[in-house]
């Protein structure tokens, strides 16, 4: 089985490279929408994130994800 990792800035096109491949039946990971998904379900890594950095990672006491 072949990995391939696709990274590049904003707009560099690697969402459509990974429809490309998706559409040709490979198996799309997509790190940043894991990242996303663990962040706003999982209070136990936003509080640690929040216990590391403070409270300038935080807006109303909650992780501020922008």
């Amino acid at each position: 089985m072949y990995k391939l990792g696709i990274t590049g800035g904003i707009g560099s096109g690697k969402s459509t490279a990974s429809d490309f491949f998706r559409k040709k039946g490979a198996f799309i990971f997509d790190a940043d929408s894991e990242a996303k998904n663990l962040l706003t379900n999982n209070s136990n890594i936003s509080q640690r994130i929040i216990a590391t950095f403070g409270s300038q990672v935080t807006t109303k006491e909650q992780l501020d994800l922008k």
